[in-house]
């Protein structure tokens, strides 16, 4: 069973106004004893989504908040599951080719979408282009998705806030950024706003690699603004943030402003792209994931980084960050608070410039890996001295220079500082 919209038909599912979800002991508005509640996980290694029920009171709730190393206080975020409009066990809700604008509020979607079916999600804009421009998905909550969630493929204009996507099978926040096939794939003017997404597996080894919450690909004009993804789950390589694909799939950059990864089995952010536009992250928060903060990729690059908190991340690739990526001109990490260090393993190809880290309190540098290509790090005002690195591999010809108060301090090329 499908709801289809096409040949400009549209969709408009609206319930009673409820808060979808808050961070635990904020205000909301008509939560109902007795409605079902999902709480995101905060314990060190905790990368699992719990359920419990609302009793009017938040004291009942775990996990409620926890204190980081650096004395920040963080609170679990709390996804209320009902409304009085619910569509259950659907194998899409789908704006089709040609549709016009429509809108979803407040509405639950349950046990939606096909397992490992193309284009069988439980809402999907499909390459509809500018005729669903203006369409809204507000406080909407699918939980138990079968395949991804909220789906604005090949289509402009759509907004997406205060949206809750949980316990879902495959990316949630999606589309197939293929454009290999004669179609412009990519989607114009995208807003996400205040979503989360809570709880992410794969089917068996299909996608179990670059699971992620949140796609960033293949985009023009489109933002990502305060959304929080946690306890997604992939059996390789994955995060909470995913930009990926080669050169063709970097459209102009998103707008990625005030977001937040914690509790995922891997990465916060993963950007493994290859583009020549300027891609800015700012205002990232990445804490308890498994793995780094930010696993940076894949060859060149122009990403610039500022006002990052990353604490009590894993440190297999290195709690603050692990670096692939040579510079396109313009990689910069500043203004970035950790408890973790740095890991370089010189994936990148041949070098075009510095890549830049001002004002970062690394607790360590380590070079991992060997290659063909060396690479030039410049450290400003992050009061590092030589005895903070290690180089387990490093190619000859890599250069590292150490900046306090812009004067030269240190200088490490030709083997030796």
């Amino acid at each position: 069973f499908q709801i289809m919209a096409m040949n400009g038909g549209s969709i408009d599912f609206q319930g009673s106004a409820k808060t979808r979800w808050v961070p635990w002991g904020s205000s909301v508005s008509n939560w109902q004893v007795g409605d079902r509640l999902a709480v995101a996980p905060l314990a060190v290694g905790d990368f699992q989504e719990k359920f419990t029920t609302w009793t009017g009171s938040w004291g009942s709730i775990s996990p409620s908040t926890a204190t980081l190393p650096n004395g920040q206080q963080v609170k679990a975020e709390v996804v209320n599951l009902e409304a009085d409009v619910v569509i259950n066990d659907v194998s899409r809700i789908m704006m089709h080719e040609g549709a016009a604008p429509s809108t979803f509020r407040n509405i639950a979607v349950r046990d939606a979408g096909i397992k490992g079916e193309l284009g069988f999600y439980p809402i999907h804009f499909h390459l509809n282009g500018e005729s669903v421009r203006g369409s809204v998905v507000d406080s909407v909550v699918v939980e138990n998705g079968q395949n991804h969630a909220f789906v604005p493929h090949g289509s402009a204009g759509i907004s997406l806030t205060n949206n809750a996507a949980v316990s879902t099978i495959s990316p949630p926040y999606w589309w197939d950024p293929d454009v290999d096939n004669g179609v412009d794939d990519f989607s114009v003017d995208i807003d996400y706003i205040n979503n989360i997404a809570l709880g992410v597996d794969h089917i068996d080894d299909q996608g179990k690699f670059r699971l992620h919450g949140f796609n960033l690909t293949a985009a023009e004009g489109s933002r990502a603004l305060g959304n929080v993804a946690v306890a997604v789950r992939p059996g390789g390589l994955g995060g909470g943030f995913w930009w990926g694909g080669g050169s063709k799939n970097s459209r102009e950059p998103w707008v990625f402003e005030n977001n937040v990864a914690h509790n995922n089995k891997d990465f916060g952010v993963a950007f493994w792209t290859n583009g020549h536009h300027d891609h800015f992250v700012n205002g990232f928060f990445a804490y308890r994931n498994g793995k780094s903060a930010i696993d940076q990729g894949a060859y060149l690059n122009n990403v610039r980084y500022a006002n990052v908190v990353a604490i009590q991340n894993g440190t297999k690739y290195g709690g603050a960050m692990n670096l692939h990526s040579n510079s396109k001109g313009n990689q910069s990490f500043t203004d970035i608070v950790t408890d973790g260090g740095l890991y370089i393993d010189n994936h990148g190809l041949g070098e075009v410039a510095p890549t830049k880290h001002i004002r970062v309190t690394y607790t360590e540098v380590v070079y991992m890996g060997e290659n063909s290509n060396p690479s030039t790090q410049e450290f400003y005002d992050c009061g590092l001295t030589p005895s903070d690195f290690q180089f387990d591999k490093i190619h000859a010809d890599s250069v590292i220079r150490i900046y306090e108060n812009g004067t030269l301090k240190y200088e490490y090329k030709n083997g030796s500082w």
